[in-house]
């Protein structure tokens, strides 16, 4: 007789695979530009406006905007590069 297995035997595979992910995505992170790095951590782990960063880079909206859009490109790259995303999905 076999064991079912439960939802908590995939729970350590899907772990490990988180953690090697979040620290691909961390890794890339930090090799972005320090503009384009610290752009996209006011605007996604902060919650700061496009104009509080602007602000804060001495940039204007327009080139925050363009700094957020390429640190996102660089990390979606790198989860298709991982295979956690297809190829072409933006």
């Amino acid at each position: 007789m076999r064991a079912r297995r439960g939802p908590r035997d995939s729970e350590p595979e899907a772990d490990l695979l988180g953690r090697e992910l979040t620290r691909r995505l961390e890794v890339r992170l930090a090799e972005l530009p320090k503009k384009q790095q610290a752009a996209f951590v006011m605007a996604r782990f902060e919650g700061l406006s496009h104009q509080e960063i602007a602000t804060a880079l001495g940039t204007s909206v327009s080139a925050t905007k363009s700094l957020i859009h390429r640190a996102l490109e660089a990390l979606r790259a790198e989860l298709r590069d991982a295979g956690h995303i297809e190829t072409g999905a933006s």
